[in-house]
C-alpha cells in the first residue's frame, strides 16, 4: 500500500472530522456583531467547513479569511484554517493560528488535540505530553488521552514517568497485555529485568492460561542469564501446548541468545510451519531478515529464502506471503522469479497498489515492455488516480513506439501527480517522446516544466542537454546542464558521454575525447552510443584507422545510429 496515500486519508478523515465537531459548537462569533454580520459570518464560516470537507482547501481558506475579516477573534475559522495549514505542511502558520484560537477558548478539547499534533511533528514531545496531562485534568474519562500522553513521553525519553502514567491507566481499566508489555519493554530498555519480570508475572497471575506469557517470561530470566528459570518456564508453557507456535519462537530466540544459530534456525522453521502462527508474525520476522541481509550475511539469506518457502507453502492462499517472497527476490534482482511472485499475489489480491506497483517496475527493469502496456492498464482501471501507473504504461507504450498514446496518457496522468518528483518524470518522459518525435518545441517544453520543478535532477539535465547538442542548438545551454548533472553525478558515464558529445559540436575535439574516454572506463558493458561518439571525435583528429576500430567496436555493441554501416563500410565520417 503507498503510505502516503493512507496517511493522506486518515488526515483529511481527521480535517472532516474536526470541522464537523467545530461547527456544532464555535460557529457563533462571541464579539459583539451586528445581526447582518452575525449572518454573513455564519454563511461563509459553514461555507468554508463545505469546501473543507470536499478537500477544496484554498477555497475553504478564502471563506475562513472572510469570517476573520468579520470578526478577527473568531477562534473557530482560526483552528479551521490551523487544520488546513497542518495538513498543507505549513507547521509554523499552523501553530500561530491554533495558539491564538487556544488563547480566545483554552478548554476546546479540538484546538488542544491540534496543538499536541504539532508540537509531536515538531518533535517538542515534552510539550506534546504536557497537553495531554491537561487535557485529561478536563476529560478524565478520554482513557485514549493517557496512551498518547505515555506514547508522547516515551518519544521524549521520559521513560520512568510513562510508566507512571501506564500504571494511572492501570488503576483505572485493570491489568492489560498491550501496557503490560510495553511497561516490560521499558524496563529492558533500562535493564532493569526485575522490575520487567514482575510485570509479566503480573499478567501471569491475571491470565494464567495464556502459554505466551510463560514464554515471555522464559525470555526474561534467559535475558537475565538465569537459565535455571528460564528452562523452568519453558518447560511449563510447553506443558500447556506443546505445539504452540510461540513456544517455538520463544525457543528461538533462547538458542539466539545463548548463540546457537542452528537450534535457533530450527525453532523457527516449526514456528513457520504452524497454521496457528498468524502470517502477520511471520511478515515481521521477514521485515527483520530482509533488513538483516542487506548485501550481507550470505547464511542468513539462505535461511530466509527457506522461510519464504514454507511462508508460501503454508499460507498458499495469503497474497501477503507471495508479496514478502517477490521484495526479497527483487531486492536480490532476481527479477524473472519476483514478476511470478507478485503476479501470484496479485492473483490472490488485486486490491493491493504497491504489489501492483512493483510487478510494473520488474516488467519495466526486464524490458518486457508488452507485458508493462498489458498489466498497468489493469492497475488503471483499479487504481486510476495513481501517476505512477499513468508513467509505467506511458514508458511501455514509449519503448513500443507508441508515441501518440504514450504522449496521451502521459499527459493524463500529470493531473494525479501531486508528488512533484513524479511530475517532473512524466514531463521529461514527455520530453523524451515529443524529441522522438520530433516536436521539439513541445520537448523542450516539458524538458523546461520538468526543470521548473526540481532545477537539480540529474537525469533530467542530462537528457535535454544531449537532445540539443544532437540537434545542434543552444550548445551553450546543453554544456551549462551537462556540467551541472555532472557535479551531482560525477561518475556517470552517461553523462559524460553526453558532455564530450557537446564538446564535439562546439568542435572541442580534444577535450571531447578525454570526456568520451572517461565514459567508456566508467561503463561495465560496452555502449554502441559512447563506442561511435569516441570513434567521431578520433575521425575528426585525423586517426581514421582508430575510429574505424571503435566503429567496428560500437557494431559489435549495438546500439549505433544508422549511419554506422556506412561509416565502416566507407571509412568516412557521416552525420
Amino acid at each position: 500500500m503507498r503510505w502516503s496515500s493512507y496517511i493522506y486519508v486518515l488526515m483529511l478523515a481527521a480535517l472532516v472530522l474536526s470541522s464537523c465537531k467545530t461547527s456544532e459548537t464555535a460557529q457563533k462569533s462571541k464579539s459583539k456583531l451586528s445581526d447582518k454580520q452575525q449572518r454573513e459570518l455564519t454563511v461563509e464560516f459553514y461555507d468554508g467547513v463545505k469546501e473543507k470537507q470536499l478537500a477544496n482547501f484554498q477555497d475553504a481558506l478564502e471563506h475562513f479569511k472572510k469570517c476573520l475579516e468579520i470578526d478577527p477573534n473568531h477562534d473557530a475559522s482560526l483552528f479551521e484554517m490551523a487544520s488546513i495549514y497542518f495538513h498543507m505542511e505549513r507547521k509554523q502558520l499552523a501553530f500561530d493560528l491554533v495558539s491564538k484560537a487556544i488563547k480566545i477558548e483554552p478548554k476546546n478539547e479540538y484546538y488542544r488535540l491540534l496543538l499536541a499534533d504539532l508540537y509531536a511533528e515538531n518533535r517538542e514531545h515534552l510539550k506534546a505530553a504536557e497537553v495531554y496531562e491537561k487535557l485529561l485534568k478536563d476529560y478524565p474519562s478520554k482513557i485514549e488521552y493517557y496512551y498518547e500522553w505515555a506514547s508522547a513521553l516515551l518519544y521524549a525519553e521520559k521513560y520512568e514517568d510513562a510508566v507512571k502514567v501506564y500504571n494511572k491507566l492501570e488503576d483505572i481499566v485493570g491489568i492489560s497485555e498491550e501496557m503490560t508489555i510495553q511497561k516490560q519493554r521499558i524496563y529492558i530498555s533500562l535493564k532493569d529485568y526485575d522490575k520487567a519480570i514482575a510485570e509479566v508475572q503480573k499478567l501471569i497471575d491475571a491470565f494464567p492460561e495464556v502459554p505466551s506469557y510463560y514464554g515471555l517470561m522464559a525470555e526474561m530470566y534467559a535475558a537475565k542469564g538465569d537459565e535455571a528459570k528460564a528452562t523452568e518456564y519453558y518447560e511449563k508453557m510447553q506443558s500447556m501446548d506443546p505445539n504452540d507456535p510461540m513456544l517455538h519462537l520463544s525457543m528461538a530466540e533462547n538458542y539466539r541468545q545463548k548463540g546457537e544459530d542452528d537450534k535457533a534456525f530450527e525453532e523457527l522453521k516449526k514456528a513457520f510451519s504452524s497454521e496457528d502462527l498468524d502470517i502477520d508474525a511471520k511478515i515481521q520476522i521477514m521485515l527483520s531478515y530482509y533488513m538483516a541481509t542487506e548485501g550481507r550475511d550470505k547464511s542468513l539469506k539462505a535461511e530466509a529464502y527457506e522461510l519464504l518457502d514454507i511462508l508460501t507453502e503454508v499460507h498458499d492462499d495469503d497474497a501477503k506471503a507471495f508479496a514478502m517472497q517477490a521484495d526479497f527476490l527483487f531486492r536480490d534482482n532476481k527479477l524473472k522469479e519476483a514478476k511470478e511472485s507478485f503476479k501470484q499475489s496479485i492473483a490472490l489480491d488485486q486490491s493491493r497498489f504497491l504489489v501492483w506497483n512493483q510487478l510494473l517496475l520488474v516488467e519495466s527493469e526486464l524490458r518486457e515492455y508488452e507485458d508493462l502496456v498489458a498489466d498497468s492498464e489493469k492497475a488503471l482501471e483499479l487504481f486510476p488516480n495513481q501517476a505512477s501507473l499513468y508513467l509505467l504504461n506511458g514508458i511501455g507504450k514509449m519503448q513500443l513506439e507508441q508515441y501518440e498514446e504514450a504522449a496521451e496518457i502521459l499527459q493524463s496522468g500529470l493531473i494525479f501527480a501531486r508528488d512533484v518528483y513524479l511530475k517532473a518524470q512524466i514531463l521529461s518522459t514527455l520530453g523524451d517522446i515529443f524529441n522522438t518525435t520530433k516536436e521539439y518545441e513541445k520537448s523542450d517544453e516539458a524538458f523546461e516544466k520538468a526543470l521548473k520543478i526540481n532545477a537539480d535532477n540529474p537525469l533530467v539535465l542530462n537528457n535535454y542537454a544531449y537532445y540539443l547538442s544532437e540537434r545542434k542548438e543552444k550548445l551553450e545551454k546543453a554544456a551549462e546542464m551537462s556540467r551541472k548533472s555532472l557535479q551531482i553525478e560525477p561518475e556517470s558515464a552517461s553523462y559524460q558521454d553526453t558532455y564530450g558529445w557537446i564538446l564535439y559540436q562546439q568542435g572541442d575535439y580534444d577535450e571531447a575525447k578525454k570526456w568520451l574516454l572517461k565514459a567508456i572506463n566508467n561503463t561495465q558493458e560496452q555502449s554502441g552510443v559512447i563506442l561511435e561518439h569516441y570513434g567521431d571525435v578520433l575521425y575528426q583528429l585525423g586517426k581514421t584507422g582508430e575510429a574505424v576500430e571503435y566503429w567496428n567496436k560500437a557494431k559489435a555493441a549495438g546500439g549505433g545510429s544508422d549511419l554506422l554501416e556506412k561509416k565502416i563500410a566507407d571509412k568516412k565520417l557521416y552525420e
